[in-house]
């Protein structure tokens, strides 16, 4: 990445800010690995999904969905994943408003890996291609209707939200 973008930069002030408030507030926060350590995830942890959100934007602008790019696909999920469960354990320790920005490029990315798994769908033969637009549609209309219901958060994973 040549120049960071707005987000990376409002990140990373908003991290030294913190470190230095709280240096500020009692010494014993000079001493407090757990924050520059969380720190140093989030920034990193912003920074892949920076990364993610461009690499499925040109993805999704090529629309070149090969079923050979399957294994691609969930390789992703499962980085996607691990970066996830990161993310939840930094979130306990983390300001509110970085947490915030994060979801949002999180839920930018699922939404941009259902574009991807949509357009390898339309890639499969004929007969395989009518089940991929059923369980897409399924999908969009339990998206939907736990929208309207106002699921529990315990339960959205299920929604696909």
């Amino acid at each position: 990445m040549e120049r960071p973008d707005e987000k990376s930069i409002m990140m990373y002030v908003a991290e030294i800010i913190k470190v230095a408030e709280a240096r500020n507030e009692s010494s014993s926060a000079l001493c407090d690995p757990l924050l520059t350590e969380s720190a140093m995830k989030l920034d990193e942890l912003l920074l892949w999904t920076n990364g993610a959100e461009e690499a499925l934007k040109k993805k999704h602008k090529l629309r070149k969905y090969q079923p050979q790019d399957y294994k691609d696909y969930l390789t992703f999920e499962k980085d996607l994943k691990n970066r996830k469960e990161q993310f939840d354990e930094l979130a306990k320790h983390s300001d509110p408003e970085q947490i915030k920005l994060i979801q949002k490029c999180f839920d930018t990315i699922e939404e941009a890996k259902g574009k991807w798994l949509d357009g390898l769908d339309q890639g499969l033969p004929k007969q395989l291609a009518k089940v991929g637009q059923f369980l897409k549609e399924a999908k969009d209309e339990l998206k939907l209707s736990c929208k309207k219901r106002r699921i529990p958060d315990t339960l959205k994973s299920i929604c696909f939200i």
